[in-house]
C-alpha cells in the first residue's frame, strides 16, 4: 500500500492597508475652476456655474448652479464610465426639495436616455442613486434605483452625501457619513451599467423625458472612485481634509506627497518644470531646451565656453585638474594631432587639437 505523506505549511496572515487615493478617477475642489486634482488630468469644463462660498465661508471654494442651464462637463473618456463597484462622493445644498431640481451628477448624459450613474434627491427629500441600461426610454423599465430609508433631506443645509454601487441588488447610501439604509426603490432595467462611446458625463445636469433637468444649489468637492469605498473611509472623509495628490520635484524626480503642500497639483505639469537644466550654446548664446540633453548643466560651465573669449581670458584664475583624449585615457598636452579635452576645477573643459 502507497503511504501519502501530507505536509501542512502554515503561512502568516497579511493584512494590506489601502490607501483612499488609490483607484481615485476624479478630484474636483471647485477653488474656482474644475480642475482634477487626483492626478488623472480629467479636468471639466464649466458652463454657466458660477463660483460661490463654500460651507466654511471660504470664497470661491465651490460653485452654484442656477437649476436652468449650468452645468460642469466632465471630459469624454471611457475611463470615466466605470462598471461596479464604484463610488461617488460630494457636499451639496439644495435651493429646493424637488425631483426636477436636485440632478446632482449624471455619468454618461444623453437626452431621453437612461445611461451611466446618477443620484439626485426625489420628492420626498430621499437620496436616490441609479443607473440606467441605455435601451432608449427614460422610465423604470431602463434604470435601477435605490433609495435611503431612514433620513430625509431638507433644503439651505449642506450634506455630504455618498453613493456606493456594488452590484445592481446592492448599494449604499449616505448621508454625513452615516448609513441611510438604501433599500430598492424602483426600476427593472438591466443588471449592469450601460455606457455610449461618445457622450461626456456631468454635474448639475441629467437626462429625463423631454428638456434636460438642472441641479439648483451649490456643491463643493466631487470625488468619484471606481472602486467600493469602505464604511471606514467613508467615515473618514467627514473626519478631516481629504488629501488630494500634490506633486513636488525633489532630487530631479517628481514625488506625490499626499499632503496638499506639493508645488503641483498634477504630475505632467511637476514633469514638465521637474527636468534638471541642460544647456545648448547656440549662436554664442547659452540656451536652456528643457530636455535634458544639453551639453551643460549648469549656466556657469555653458558660459565659459560659449562667449567668444580668449582661452587665456577663461581660464584665468582656475586650475587644471587633467588632460584626457575621447576615450577618457588621460594624456599630456604635448600629444599632437589629437582631439584632447582639458578639464578645470571649475567645471569647465576645453577642446583643443594641438597640430604638429
Amino acid at each position: 500500500m502507497k503511504k501519502i505523506l501530507v505536509i501542512l505549511i502554515c503561512l502568516p496572515l497579511f493584512t494590506f492597508s489601502q490607501n483612499i487615493t488609490d483607484s481615485l478617477l476624479l478630484y474636483y475642489p471647485m477653488n474656482g475652476d474644475a480642475q482634477d486634482f487626483s492626478g488623472n488630468n480629467f479636468h471639466g469644463t464649466v458652463v454657466g456655474a458660477s463660483p460661490i462660498q463654500d460651507r466654511f465661508g471660504n470664497d470661491s471654494s465651490a460653485y452654484y448652479f442656477d437649476g436652468i442651464n449650468d452645468y460642469i462637463d466632465f471630459p469624454l473618456n471611457d475611463t470615466l464610465k466605470p462598471a461596479y463597484p464604484l463610488t461617488i462622493v460630494f457636499w451639496a445644498k439644495l435651493d429646493i426639495v424637488s425631483l426636477l431640481k436636485s440632478k446632482f451628477i449624471n455619468t454618461d448624459y444623453v437626452p431621453n436616455d437612461y445611461f451611466g450613474v446618477g443620484m439626485n434627491v426625489n420628492d420626498l427629500g430621499e437620496l436616490t442613486i441609479s443607473f440606467g441600461g441605455g435601451n432608449g426610454f427614460t422610465n423604470p423599465s431602463n434604470r435601477i434605483t435605490f433609495s435611503a430609508t431612514t433620513m430625509i433631506v431638507v433644503s439651505g443645509v449642506w450634506y455630504n452625501f455618498t453613493g456606493v454601487i456594488h452590484s445592481a441588488t446592492d448599494m449604499d447610501l449616505y448621508i454625513n457619513c452615516e448609513d441611510v439604509q438604501a433599500m430598492y426603490s424602483s426600476g427593472t432595467g438591466n443588471t449592469t451599467i450601460t455606457y455610449t462611446n461618445y457622450a461626456p458625463g456631468n454635474l448639475g445636469r441629467t437626462d429625463g423625458t423631454g428638456p434636460a433637468q438642472y441641479y439648483s444649489g451649490t456643491m463643493d468637492e466631487l470625488k468619484y472612485w471606481n472602486r467600493a469605498l469602505t464604511p471606514t473611509e467613508i467615515s473618514s472623509l467627514c473626519e478631516g481634509t481629504f488629501n488630494y495628490a500634490s506633486w513636488d520635484c525633489i532630487n530631479n524626480s517628481c514625488i506625490n506627497l499626499g499632503n496638499l503642500s506639493g508645488s503641483f497639483s498634477d504630475s505632467l505639469t511637476c514633469v514638465t518644470s521637474c527636468i534638471v537644466p541642460s544647456w545648448d550654446c547656440i549662436d554664442n548664446v547659452c540656451v536652456d531646451p528643457g530636455n535634458g540633453s544639453g551639453m551643460y548643466t549648469a549656466l556657469s560651465s555653458c558660459l565659459s565656453v560659449c562667449i567668444p573669449t580668449s582661452v587665456d581670458e577663461l581660464n584665468k584664475g582656475i586650475n587644471l585638474l587633467k588632460i584626457v583624449d575621447v576615450l577618457g585615457r588621460e594624456e599630456s598636452n604635448s600629444k599632437k594631432n589629437t582631439i584632447l579635452f582639458f578639464i578645470y576645477d571649475d567645471g569647465t573643459v576645453e577642446k583643443k587639437i594641438i597640430i604638429e
